[in-house]
């Protein structure tokens, strides 16, 4: 029999489609901020030491460094409306990148085409490294970076740089080197339109200065 927490947590799952699904098709959009998507999902309080408007690889390389050891991601716990006994690697991923200014695209899940990439969940290890499935802002890459999504299509992580990732594991928040044998795909942040506005504004300024 599922314990009573299991049913709590796929309770709000359910709540979280249904309503993901009601603003899609009846109301209006207005309040869906990715802010206000994470806090719908229960996720997203990783808080930076500042907030970016643009995506600062760095700083994601950073962030994933301060939360190696940490158990908040594991397999064996609830966060959010993921629940205890579900793998969390790209909701590590994901939040991540968000603290370090990056846009996610909300993708798939039981939403399917709905999403409109505003509707939806965290794209999973396999849409990262699916080079068919579209991440908007982020682009395959051959020559990773720091700051980069690297995936197997099974687990996903932070690629750090010296052919080390890390992720969220079973356990806790680890750091590990890419394995040889294995097949990854790397996505690097190409941005969105309103980066490159920002970027232009930010490099004339400091041209004029």
């Amino acid at each position: 029999m599922p314990t009573t927490s299991s049913n709590e947590c796929s309770d709000a799952k359910n709540q979280y489609r249904n309503e993901s699904l009601k603003r899609r098709f009846i109301d209006s959009d207005s309040d869906n901020t990715e802010q206000n998507n994470d806090s719908r999902m229960g996720i997203g309080d990783i808080k930076p030491k500042q907030q970016y408007k643009s995506y600062d690889p760095k700083t994601a390389v950073e962030i994933a460094r301060s939360l190696v050891n940490d158990d908040r991601w594991s397999y064996s716990k609830k966060r959010g409306i993921y629940c205890k006994g579900d793998w969390k690697c790209n909701i590590f991923v994901y939040e991540v990148l968000r603290a370090a200014g990056a846009k996610i695209p909300l993708i798939g899940g039981m939403l399917g085409w709905a999403t409109d990439g505003k509707y939806g969940y965290p794209p999973s290890a396999y849409d990262w490294e699916n080079e068919n499935i579209k991440i908007n802002g982020w682009a395959i890459t051959k020559h990773p970076k720091p700051g980069d999504v690297v995936s197997t299509g099974e687990h996903v992580g932070i690629y750090i740089g010296n052919g080390k990732m890390i992720s969220a594991a079973r356990d806790k928040i680890v750091m590990t080197d890419l394995k040889s044998y294995e097949n990854y795909t790397y996505r690097h942040y190409e941005g969105t339109l309103l980066d490159s506005i920002l970027n232009d504004v930010i490099n004339n300024h400091q041209s004029n200065n």
